[in-house]
């Protein structure tokens, strides 16, 4: 699996990135809006970002080929390029879609946990992208993914911090956060309480005037916890879930938890696609 070529970067990596990005903007017309939807695919997440300068990364790509029809929506008509995909851990509702996606666009690169899977299925992905030789990165915590320089966007990595090879995937989930400007979004994967709280510290520092956070795990008592939802002080949320899932999710733990802090939030299995717009101000979502 990624036979040789995964690269675990620490420094220098939003360089490296931006050179990946610079290759592929060719015929792309900047603006000064951030854009992130959150697709309506089911029990999964999958999360498409649209900087200014037009660089497209997809965070997870949910559980089947729904992804495909929800790009067909948000890319740009004729655009083939996703410049990339961050697959936050190895389950099947993270990555799915992806595989598709390897067929139907370029794609710049691929940002990996450090977890894995030995199913039949993540072994398609990744001999997939072996094939198309599409460069693979280890996230870490301190990696600074430049998506718009002249506007200063990026997705900072929050965790993992350490080896999580051995962890399960939840708890080895990659989370970031998303800046521009006063406006940001936390991106959770299906980190766990635990993994929320061995990032505290860093949620404080990065938590924004304006912030979304994607609650983790779609919702799971398991994840969003009290101390998390604290320390970020989100102006809004949103769940990724299926309708009438077998999980119960979202759980009423975790919107008892929303209702504590007088958090507002989008829920995709009864609100559908949710994309909010920023000038790195206030997000407006719809």
């Amino acid at each position: 699996m990624f036979s040789v070529r995964i690269r675990l970067i620490i420094l220098g990596v939003a360089v490296i990135f931006t050179i990946v990005f610079a290759q592929l903007l060719l015929g792309r017309k900047p603006s000064d809006t951030l854009k992130v939807s959150f697709l309506n695919i089911g029990q999964g997440d999958a999360i498409y970002i649209e900087a200014p300068n037009k660089r497209q990364v997809i965070v997870d790509g949910g559980p089947n080929d729904a992804l495909s029809g929800e790009l067909a929506s948000v890319v740009p008509f004729g655009d083939t390029t996703i410049d990339m995909l961050i697959v936050t851990n190895p389950d099947t509702d993270h990555y799915h879609g992806f595989i598709n996606t390897l067929d139907n666009y370029n794609i710049g690169a691929v940002i990996v946990p450090g977890t894995f899977s030995k199913t039949s299925t993540w072994k398609l992905f990744t001999d997939k992208i072996d094939a198309k030789n599409i460069p693979v990165y280890l996230a870490h915590a301190g990696q600074t993914i430049m998506l718009d320089p002249a506007h200063n966007v990026g997705i900072k990595i929050l965790f993992p911090d350490r080896n999580v090879s051995s962890w399960t995937s939840n708890d080895g989930s990659i989370m970031s956060i998303l800046t521009y400007g006063k406006s940001a979004v936390m991106l959770t994967g299906d980190a766990t309480a635990y993994t929320e709280s061995l990032i505290l510290d860093r949620a404080r520092v990065y938590a924004h005037d304006e912030t979304i956070l994607k609650a983790g795990h779609h919702g799971s008592r398991t994840s969003t916890s009290r101390a998390f939802v604290s320390a970020l002080a989100p102006e809004l949320a949103v769940v990724s879930a299926g309708d009438h899932n077998s999980y119960g999710h979202p759980h009423k733990e975790t919107l008892d938890t929303f209702a504590y802090f007088h958090i507002p939030y989008f829920l995709t299995a009864r609100d559908g696609r949710v994309t909010c717009s920023s000038k790195g101000f206030a997000f407006m979502c719809e």
